[in-house]
């Protein structure tokens, strides 16, 4: 069975291009476009890892990170941004837009055989 990946960026172009990207390499991956989306996503699957983009109408990856890890504590994420100066997430890793596919790919294989 092949790990989920949950994306949840409000950029049509970037949630395509990672959903893209990691089926290829094997993982099974739903994509929203904000954090309400996401919420209603890991209630219905516990994803293996979830990505987030930070700046997001509504509910913002911020938000989401914090009511993430109030419920699940352990599920492993990794935040986008493309903010000048983001925000410090304590063990949250974090990607800067624009990113190179090989470090993100390296990223979320290190999440997932880290925390898995």
């Amino acid at each position: 069975m092949s790990l989920s990946i949950l994306v949840v960026d409000d950029d049509h172009s970037t949630r395509g291009l990672l959903r893209r990207v990691l089926t290829s390499l094997g993982y099974r991956v739903t994509t929203v476009s904000d954090g309400e989306a996401a919420l209603v996503a890991t209630a219905a699957e516990r994803p293996a890892l979830v990505l987030t983009d930070l700046l997001m109408p509504g509910l913002g990856g911020l938000a989401l990170i914090d009511h993430l890890r109030q419920h699940d504590p352990l599920l492993p994420i990794i935040a986008l941004s493309a903010a000048a100066n983001p925000p410090d997430l304590g063990s949250v890793p974090l990607l800067i837009k624009p990113f190179s596919l090989s470090y993100l790919l390296a990223m979320v294989q290190h999440q997932l055989t880290d925390e898995w």
